[in-house]
């Protein structure tokens, strides 16, 4: 299983031997949203994720009851449009992300993010972001993510 995400092109297309699933995605906000540039790449905390080579470990998705859901996205201390699941994104050694980290692959209710990659759905999540929360969750082996322009 391989996850390619181009940031340019707004998809995340997940592959297998058998088939290839593709979803809407975005990543950053304001004007380096779906942006590609060095300069937006460089940005924490509003740049796109640096074009690179990751991986994910399955284990680590945290998909929380309604509940948790909710106290995730409208916590005090750390608000977020979190949506109903989210991964963590490891960067290779290969990978410049300029001193940029804890990337994720999550939902939410609002296009962009603060350099993680999002893939909509809501609050509560869709169809399609259950189902590749369901691929990636089925995986016994970390997952490679190549990030393009």
């Amino acid at each position: 299983m391989k996850i390619i995400f181009s940031i340019s092109n707004q998809r995340l297309i997940l592959t297998t031997p058998c088939f290839s699933f593709s979803i809407r995605a975005t990543s950053g906000k304001d004007d380096c949203i779906n942006r590609a540039s060095k300069a937006c790449q460089m940005t924490p905390y509003k740049g796109a994720i640096p074009v690179g080579h990751y991986y994910l470990k399955p284990s680590e998705l945290s998909d929380p009851n309604m509940v948790g859901d909710v106290l995730r996205t409208y916590r005090p201390d750390n608000p977020g449009d979190w949506g109903d699941w989210r991964i963590r994104i490891h960067a290779k050694p290969s990978t410049n992300t300029w001193g940029r980290d804890k990337f994720f692959i999550h939902g939410g209710s609002f296009d962009g993010s603060a350099g993680c990659i999002d893939v909509g759905g809501g609050q509560w999540g869709n169809n399609q972001t259950d189902r590749l929360s369901s691929l990636i969750s089925s995986s016994k082996v970390n997952i490679e993510l190549e990030v393009i322009e």
